[in-house]
């Protein structure tokens, strides 16, 4: 009897041991992701698990990469049921889901843009999903200064689209954000990925100077342009000067200028530029006329903002030192104007 008893005890120990050796899978998403052209596996794909409503609202995430097989799995503990998407992206391959999809989908739609399903207790949801080899773009950005034409490296832009891609699912009238680059040290960049479409523009950020945009680029899937563009930073029309904070320049401010006595503005009747360590600004390259001006920084968890009118003549750069003090404390940042 002794014996049974021991030997009960022992099988009931063992297998409660077994339990928290190998926990049981609660629920499971898994899959495999295909080249759509040659149905080969990509491996290397980063996989994202997103629940909650909107990827800027996300409650959760999870993340992982497929094998040589192009195999991925994520086992899910957390409780269910609960409204999840895939996301998938792979350097030369359109995202399962382009990013302006996401950021400008219609609320009543996006579930259908990001084509949402339920994961339930124990269950698992399987899925074969297939990329897209997309465009490239190549570029080299060339400044033209004082000291001649030279590349301008470590120079940013936005490469984005015009029109609506499609009017049924995502939001009208917008400029719709594809990609983020920047140059090297021979001013060049490149861009993989690309959906292939006629209607993109890239939108270049020369530092102090106005934006400046180059329209109607077209990406086509299996060609490699090369995109050459010369911005010109000879004008020196505006202003420039240091910003202090008391008696010591700051070490971050952003200045805004924006012409104020005309309506229908274009693109050089308006600069921005983020002071450097030591204070310096520049917004040059604009149209002369009447601009009003924001100042804005903050130290030891205030924030300070001034803003005032100035002339600006053609061809002339006007210095404009500006000290910001305890008066000029502000609630909240304008941020644009």
């Amino acid at each position: 009897m002794k014996r049974v008893t021991l030997l009960l005890v022992f099988l009931l120990v063992w297998g409660s041991c077994q339990v928290n050796l190998v926990p049981l899978i609660s629920s499971r998403v898994d899959g495999t992701v295909l080249d759509k052209e040659t149905r080969q596996p990509i491996a290397g794909v980063k996989v994202k698990l997103v629940t909650g409503p909107r990827t800027m609202f996300e409650e959760l995430s999870e993340e992982t990469v497929t094998d040589r097989k192009g195999y991925f799995k994520f086992d899910l503990s957390f409780k269910l049921p609960i409204t999840a998407y895939l996301q998938c992206e792979k350097e030369g391959y359109i995202p399962l889901i382009p990013e302006y999809y996401l950021m400008h989908a219609k609320e009543e739609l996006f579930d259908k843009v990001v084509n949402l399903f339920e994961i339930h207790q124990g269950k698992i949801k399987r899925s074969i999903i297939t990329l897209e080899k997309g465009g490239t773009l190549k570029g080299k950005v060339f400044k033209r200064d004082s000291n001649g034409i030279s590349p301008y490296a470590y120079f940013g832009g936005s490469l984005l689209r015009s029109t609506n891609p499609d009017v049924n699912l995502i939001i009208e009238n917008k400029n719709y954000y594809v990609a983020y680059f920047s140059t090297n040290a021979n001013g060049e960049f490149e861009i993989k990925g690309i959906e292939p479409y006629g209607d993109y523009y890239i939108q270049f950020f020369p530092k102090g100077y106005p934006s400046e945009v180059v329209r109607n680029i077209s990406i086509n899937r299996n060609d490699n342009p090369v995109f050459e563009c010369t911005i010109d930073l000879t004008d020196q029309t505006g202003i420039k000067g240091t910003v202090f904070l008391g008696q010591k320049p700051v070490d971050w401010a952003r200045v805004m200028i924006r012409m104020s006595n005309k309506t229908n503005l274009d693109d050089k009747d308006g600069a921005f530029d983020d002071a450097d360590k030591n204070g310096n600004y520049s917004c040059l390259g604009i149209n002369p006329g009447r601009y009003t001006v924001i100042v804005q920084t903050s130290y030891e968890e205030n924030k300070y903002e001034n803003k005032f009118i100035v002339d600006i003549l053609q061809g002339v750069t006007k210095i404009m030192n500006i000290v910001l003090g305890p008066g000029d404390i502000t609630e909240d940042y304008i941020g644009k104007f």
